[in-house]
């Protein structure tokens, strides 16, 4: 089990708010204001729940959320929105 993190969720509303983007390891970091390390952890613990794709375009790796993500991933996406309660996001189509 993936353990939410207040920087795994922002990893999480990243891809969400972008995407129908490809984005890089630098791009979350950089929105998150976290190293890179830690983009990438978050970035490949989705990865291997399903709820984010992944190609590799030279130079580096691009990701996006999965649409739609697999059922085996259901469980993690309805925790990561959740945790938007916990860490103040608003959630979508509520106050």
């Amino acid at each position: 089990m993936i353990r939410i993190t207040c920087e795994g969720f922002q990893t999480y509303r990243y891809l969400k708010a972008n995407r129908q983007r490809w984005v890089t390891v630098d791009d979350v970091a950089n929105a998150g204001g976290f190293v890179g390390r830690t983009a990438r952890k978050h970035l490949a613990d989705l990865t291997s729940a399903g709820v984010v794709d992944r190609i590799e375009v030279f130079p580096a790796f691009r990701y996006r959320l999965a649409d739609p993500p697999p059922p085996r991933a259901s469980d993690l996406v309805g925790r990561l929105e959740q945790a938007a309660e916990v860490y103040g996001a608003p959630r979508p189509g509520g106050a």
